[in-house]
């Protein structure tokens, strides 16, 4: 009798501690899945796919297909954790479609994941932290030519960039070695104020709407028809980039409630929402900023921080341009650290 009350014991102890550690909700679950996808990529890909597809019009039309696509991809993730519910994405997911070899699949994604696909990532949220740093000190946009090789480029601003985004990598690897608790609270407030500056250019850029002629211009066309194709495909590969992240919450399915209905709320109003507010953000920059920063000196420079010129037509204030491209240095940096 004591041995069966014993284990009736332990058991209800494990199962209030596993409903004690599933701790997301629909609310948390958008919450972080929104802060997941918004990085870097929508301060620094509109400019590149305004110039590389010419029409305004076809920029937003690529925008939604991204989100579509998202949208898409995130009910399949949701079918999966359903049926897998488990934390670990794709590894999980991998194993189970592919038993023979034995982890084999899972193995190849997780070493390409680690060394290869996550790094690279970092690697270019950091780059566009480091052109607004550069912005936020200099008051301009850095010149470099992309058609030239790195080790051929001037030092300044080329290798200063590459050193500022060391110190970038530096600064984040230090405060999350110093405290997990610190650094919790660091990426939250970094989210916030990611957060908030994307609703100051997504509100402030509508006011501009119908002040400008942009949307009636196209911006010079390619001459050949390799050339038409080739800033399609550029195009929706930046388009997809900013979407990066719509899957994380797969990762996170042993902290869910209730996982076949709070993952799918919660999929499908993350994308929703960041599908609104970056089209929101593409309308605003291409009202207010004049295309002639956006075509640039020549084919091969693209403007990367388009957000600040953004700030300075908007604002009409260098300093505030500063201000709020300093506001995307740390947004930046709260992507690279989560």
């Amino acid at each position: 009798m004591s041995r069966h009350l014993e284990t009736s014991s332990t058991s209800s102890t494990i199962s209030s501690n596993d409903n004690r550690n599933k701790l997301l909700g629909v609310i948390y679950g958008i919450g972080m899945n929104v802060n997941d996808i918004i990085g870097a990529g929508i301060f620094t890909t509109p400019g590149i796919v305004w110039k590389q597809v010419k029409s305004p019009y076809v920029v937003i039309i690529l925008w939604i297909i991204g989100g579509i696509v998202s949208f898409c991809g995130s009910l399949v993730y949701t079918e999966f954790g359903i049926t897998h519910q488990d934390s670990g994405g794709e590894t999980i997911y991998l194993a189970s479609s592919f038993p023979q070899p034995k982890m084999l699949a899972s193995y190849l994604f997780s070493f390409m994941f680690i060394f290869i696909i996550r790094p690279g990532i970092i690697c270019a949220v950091l780059q566009s932290a480091a052109q607004y740093a550069w912005y936020t000190f200099e008051g301009k946009s850095p010149s470099i030519d992309s058609s030239s090789n790195g080790w051929s480029n001037e030092f300044k601003p080329y290798w200063i960039l590459k050193l500022i985004s060391v110190m970038l990598l530096l600064l984040i690897t230090g405060y999350h070695m110093l405290s997990n608790r610190w650094a919790n609270r660091i990426n939250q407030a970094l989210a916030v104020i990611k957060m908030i500056t994307i609703i100051i250019i997504a509100l402030s850029g509508m006011s501009k709407y119908h002040d400008t002629g942009n949307w009636k211009l196209t911006l010079e066309s390619p001459d050949s028809k390799f050339s038409v194709l080739t800033p399609y495909s550029v195009a929706i590969i930046e388009v997809f980039f900013s979407y990066n992240g719509w899957n994380n919450l797969n990762y996170s399915l042993d902290e869910f409630r209730n996982p076949e209905k709070k993952l799918r709320m919660s999929n499908s109003y993350s994308v929703g929402i960041v599908a609104i507010l970056y089209l929101m953000v593409n309308i605003a920059f291409i009202s207010a900023v004049p295309p002639q920063l956006v075509i640039g000196t020549s084919t091969e420079h693209f403007n990367e921080t388009i957000a600040a010129d953004f700030f300075f037509m908007i604002f009409n204030s260098v300093v505030v341009s500063r201000i709020l491209s300093f506001f995307v240095v740390l947004s930046a940096i709260g992507t690279a650290a989560t």
